[in-house]
């Protein structure tokens, strides 16, 4: 059963099933009917032990998949412009409410589409964009991030993401890559960087 877990899991977003499932099998394993484990059967009390067990895992199971529905319409809102703020994402209050920081990562991606493109903290949201784009390498991601070293008046880190979006969405920013490789021939720097970044992800270095 784990393992056919664990399998299904590499398919499923996000990628968090076993950390739940997993130890849960194995707590329902062990409240089960009687089965020999080193040529003994389980004892009354080692049956109490794992429904204990079990019933522990449910207690966190449970607020966790409510915490994991709320994030999958929180995801679906982050694509429409303005979806988070229009039905008040608060990255803190989903915090609070989770029982295990297993969301954290997906808490910090959300946190990040929501807030302003402005100057504002400008570090700090520079420094969550990097955490985020770590695992979620979506243009949207990218983007923000490109813009928000813009205002900060950093535009050969800017150059570079976008040069990463223009690699690997080459569909949804065709135009980026042949401005940019055209400014690199005309001498620019900024571009020429962005460019050397483009080859290097395209020979897979």
């Amino acid at each position: 059963m784990c393992l056919l877990i664990g399998g299904y899991s590499l398919v499923e977003y996000p990628l968090w099933s076993p950390l739940f499932l997993v130890p849960f099998a194995l707590f329902w394993g062990m409240a089960s009917a009687p089965s020999p484990v080193g040529g003994k059967v389980l004892t009354f009390g080692t049956k109490i032990t794992g429904l204990a067990l079990a019933a522990l895992a449910v207690t966190v199971l449970i607020p966790s998949i409510s915490q994991y529905r709320a994030i999958s319409t929180y995801t679906l809102m982050s694509t429409v412009p303005g979806g988070l703020q229009s039905i008040g994402f608060n990255a803190r209050a989903m915090r609070a409410n989770g029982v295990l920081p297993l969301f954290e990562p997906e808490i910090e991606f959300l946190e990040f589409q929501s807030i302003p493109v402005n100057g504002v903290d400008l570090d700090a949201k520079i420094a969550l964009g990097n955490r985020v784009a770590m695992h979620y390498t979506t243009p949207a991601t990218l983007e923000k991030l490109a813009a928000l070293y813009i205002v900060k008046g950093a535009p050969m880190q800017a150059a570079e993401r976008m040069a990463v979006v223009s690699r690997i969405y080459p569909k949804m920013a065709p135009e980026v890559a042949e401005m940019l490789r055209g400014a690199a021939r005309a001498g620019n720097p900024v571009a020429a960087r962005a460019m050397h970044i483009f080859d290097k992800i395209s020979i897979g270095i």
